[in-house]
């Protein structure tokens, strides 16, 4: 009988720590805002366009979360907030965009040279014509930014 009871403590033990562990995904702060699915289309010359970098910046310039995307092979960024959150709180967004690449370079200091592979204008908030509005609905978007270019850094 005290066996009994000793195995049916350890095995209670062991459904409450996986229990538990099953549940140790990220914890946002308490002033965490509440948080709508983005997801943002990228198209190049009406291609949709793989690894740009998308980062996400309120226009009031109040509370700043860290929110940004990547594009997959379909030109389609899940935006996150905090790198572990998947979607973006409600507000108004200037949109910057960046691809870069880089070569072996005997000329470069670093030993290769960078390229920018679109318009500047989309890697710089204060020129970036990209705009997004987050209300309570879940948003999907697309942003055509043009022909590729290859720009030296």
């Amino acid at each position: 009988m005290h066996c009994q009871k000793f195995l049916f403590v350890i095995v209670l033990l062991i459904f409450t720590i996986c229990g538990t562990a099953c549940n140790t995904g990220p914890q946002k702060p308490e002033d965490f805002p509440d948080l709508t699915s983005c997801k943002l289309k990228v198209t190049q010359d009406g291609s949709p366009t793989e690894g740009i970098f998308i980062s996400a910046l309120r226009t009031d310039r109040s509370r700043e979360w860290s929110i940004f995307g990547v594009t997959d092979a379909n030109g389609i960024a899940t935006m996150m907030t905090q790198d572990k959150f998947a979607g973006v709180p409600e507000g108004d967004y200037i949109l910057t965009m960046t691809k870069q690449e880089s070569e072996p370079s005997d000329t470069s200091v670093t030993g290769e040279t960078t390229f920018i592979l679109l318009e500047k204008k989309y890697t710089n908030a204060a020129t970036s014509p990209l705009r997004l509005t987050v209300g309570s609905e879940p948003v999907k978007e697309t942003y055509e930014i043009g022909k590729p270019v290859r720009l030296k850094y």
